[in-house]
């Protein structure tokens, strides 16, 4: 049954100034009553005397004040909103999702507070999602470097512990850098990224990098990783985040392949202005079943082929950092032991079969 309030806001003059309500409700429920009152008394009023006129009019007001009253109590209806929107976030995490159609102040305001507790409960979440990016990832490359640091030590030939020495440079540079960015977004509570946030990067070069901070865990399995991506694609993006995200693929195809095996990142230029990496190995692979919790944050970590642990996060955590930069992850396998491609697809701003070659690169 609808209230006084949304009956008030079907008239055309009140709809849109709560203020105007309440002058209208006390017109018709104390002024009115009294104008009708001593109209109806005006002819008689020499035979009433000054005290029965005094208390007719202190009856009348009286009546009509509580009349007032209860009416005007209708009006608070979208306070209780308010008060019911807030209360239910508070107690159960509700997100408001009912549409306001009140145009005066008070609807106003309750589409306001409806769109701050969406954007609190939105910041709130990306922070509990930051902060599992920043406790995942930071987990794998700090193990790196430790085993790293152990074959330092046992290394005798100088040119091999050089080059171990400067796989933890990189790693310990990547790390802070990665963690310098995310500590800044959680700081500034930027979650979205902007223009000012991308960079122009040659894809491949980043993979090469990629590569290199997973080289420890592949060298172990005797996994061989070959990059077969264009030199020539240039994709806009906030390279640390993105860099993490492949990181996650390539380290999930090392963890779920078999040993002496190989891993093939190769590129595949799907439409004008797109472009798909794919991460292809031939481990263990995945069902049906499994493949439609692998993006899920409550997906189930499985172990590698030499029972490498797993949280299940990192597929998820890579989902967002990839919809940030509008871009789209998927999964594909066969079953079980036939492998997997991990394939994500990203805009890039140069693509050699539309636009022909530009400046030739060299690459290690």
């Amino acid at each position: 049954m609808r209230n006084i309030y949304q009956v008030l806001c079907n008239i055309g003059f009140l709809k849109k100034s709560y203020a105007a309500k309440f002058l209208f409700i006390v017109f018709v429920c104390v002024d009115l009553p009294l104008i009708l009152f001593v109209s109806l008394i005006a002819r008689d009023i020499a035979d009433f005397g000054i005290f029965s006129i005094f208390f007719l009019l202190l009856f009348v007001t009286l009546m009509a004040t509580i009349l007032t009253i209860f009416v005007i109590e209708q009006l608070t209806e979208p306070i209780k909103k308010i008060h019911t929107t807030i209360s239910q976030y508070i107690t159960d995490k509700k997100v408001p999702d009912e549409t306001v159609k009140y145009e005066d102040e008070m609807g106003d305001l309750l589409k306001m507070v409806n769109k701050a507790i969406v954007n609190m409960d939105t910041m709130i979440k990306e922070k509990k999602d930051l902060l599992a990016l920043l406790s995942h990832d930071m987990r794998s490359p700090i193990e790196q470097i430790a085993v790293l640091a152990d074959i330092v030590q046992m290394e005798e030939d100088p040119e091999q512990r050089e080059e171990y020495a400067g796989l933890i440079r990189m790693l310990a540079t990547h790390q802070l850098n990665f963690l310098s960015d995310i500590i800044f977004m959680y700081k500034n509570d930027k979650f979205a990224l902007t223009e000012r946030d991308l960079k122009q990067v040659y894809i491949k070069e980043m993979l090469d990098d990629v590569i290199k901070r997973v080289k420890t865990a592949a060298r172990e399995k005797n996994i061989n990783i070959i990059n077969r991506v264009d030199a020539d694609y240039i994709v806009k993006m906030q390279p640390e985040l993105m860099a993490q995200a492949f990181n996650n693929l390539l380290t999930n195809a090392i963890k779920f392949s078999f040993n002496n095996s190989s891993i093939l990142v190769e590129s595949e230029f799907i439409a004008e202005g797109m472009i798909t990496i794919n991460v292809i190995d031939s481990g263990i692979g995945f069902n049906h079943e499994i493949k439609e919790q692998l993006f899920t944050k409550c997906a189930a970590g499985r172990a590698g082929t030499q029972g490498e642990k797993s949280n299940g996060l990192g597929l998820f955590l890579t989902k967002k950092v990839v919809e940030k930069h509008h871009g789209a992850i998927t999964a594909k396998s066969d079953g079980p032991n036939k492998g997997s491609v991990f394939s994500i697809t990203l805009k890039t701003e140069y693509s050699p079969f539309f636009y022909g070659q530009v400046e030739e690169r060299q690459y290690a």
